[in-house]
């Protein structure tokens, strides 16, 4: 039994030494809580000020100090995205996402945030590349809309906009591509799936197939036609006995009168309703109402159009019977045999 003891004292020495070695360290973690702490206090009032820098600088030593504290980091994050370091935020960000003890809400809100970023610089690249474009530089235009639908995948109309550069470059191949993407990719709703299938079908063009035959042979062998004789033709009635060419020409007069008859019952109502009117155009209310004075003007206008169509068509019929009453009073029409099948000449 006394063997004993000197080992047991050793053991309780050495649990002594590990406690009073533990005590200061407890004691400084605690005091970089505590430091970390008020300089967290300090970058939200710098934020609240609109200090985005100095609040991300005093985040960030809060960080270093207490590496315990994700949220620490997530602000640090959130200045940088305000103060538009984006390239800061999102690595902090990834970060921020990457720690086993983050939390949960904030999680998420860096995940939207992140999407946020990718989205402000798909809008930077898509405002270079129409800088691009207006320069006519579309080959670098057309790499810009590419790199900003890489940055926002769900922004699908940035493929039509690629491939409409791309065909400006002569490079339809790439066009093509580009718009097959979109068109497989993009919504059924999408507004520029109309202006992409219309575009594809212009850099690969569908040849046309010809029609199949779908007759069936005759079993009867070919049929032959027999040749016609030419045969003098009687000569036409005379003129008076044309009653269709008279009764054209007089359907045309009546078409002309009757529009010189609209056309002065239009000129006459201009002119009352012009009466009407006041020096700078609008319609005198103590004579005439606006709605009876648009009324009747769209009266008028109906009038001179009806007198427009009337009197050109009378015109034209009259012309049509005119000339039929001229022409040459006989014709002759002749069948006669041509090289592959017959042939039909005619003299009017």
């Amino acid at each position: 039994m006394p063997r004993c003891l000197p080992s047991r004292a050793v053991a309780a020495l050495a649990c002594l030494c590990l406690c009073l070695a533990a005590v200061p360290a407890r004691a400084v973690d605690e005091r970089q809580k505590r430091a970390a702490a008020a300089l967290a206090e300090k970058a939200a009032k710098a934020f609240e000020a609109g200090d985005m820098q100095k609040a991300a600088q005093l985040y960030h030593e809060a960080w270093r100090n207490d590496a315990s504290e994700p949220n620490y980091l997530y602000g640090a994050a959130r200045t940088e995205q305000s103060a538009r370091d984006l390239d800061r935020a999102e690595q902090h960000f990834r970060q921020f996402l990457a720690l086993p003890v983050a939390d949960p809400a904030r999680v998420q809100k860096a995940q939207a945030y992140l999407k946020e970023l990718q989205g402000i610089r798909a809008d930077d690249k898509t405002a270079e590349a129409e800088r691009a474009g207006a320069r006519a530089d579309h080959v670098l235009a057309a790499s810009l809309y590419l790199e900003a639908q890489r940055l926002a995948p769900d922004r699908h109309a940035l493929l039509v906009k690629a491939a409409m550069v791309e065909r400006e470059a002569g490079d339809a191949k790439a066009a093509a591509t580009h718009l097959r993407a979109f068109l497989q990719a993009a919504p059924a709703d999408a507004p520029e799936r109309a202006t992409a299938t219309a575009l594809l079908r212009q850099l690969e063009p569908q040849p046309v197939q010809p029609a199949p035959d779908t007759r069936k042979p005759d079993p009867r062998g070919p049929v032959v036609v027999p040749l016609l004789v030419d045969k003098p033709v009687p000569p036409a009635p005379p003129a008076w006995h044309k009653p269709a060419q008279w009764g054209a020409v007089a359907l045309g007069g009546v078409g002309v009168v009757s529009a010189g008859v609209l056309a002065i019952l239009a000129s006459g109502q201009q002119t009352d309703l012009d009466a009407t009117r006041v020096p700078d155009g609008r319609y005198d209310l103590d004579k005439i109402s606006v709605a009876d004075g648009q009324a009747q003007q769209r009266s008028i206008n109906a009038k001179w159009t009806g007198a427009a169509v009337a009197g050109g068509a009378g015109v034209a019929v009259c012309a049509v019977g005119a000339w039929l009453l001229w022409r040459e009073p006989s014709a002759k029409v002749v069948l006669s045999p041509a090289p592959g099948g017959l042939a039909l000449a005619g003299r009017f």
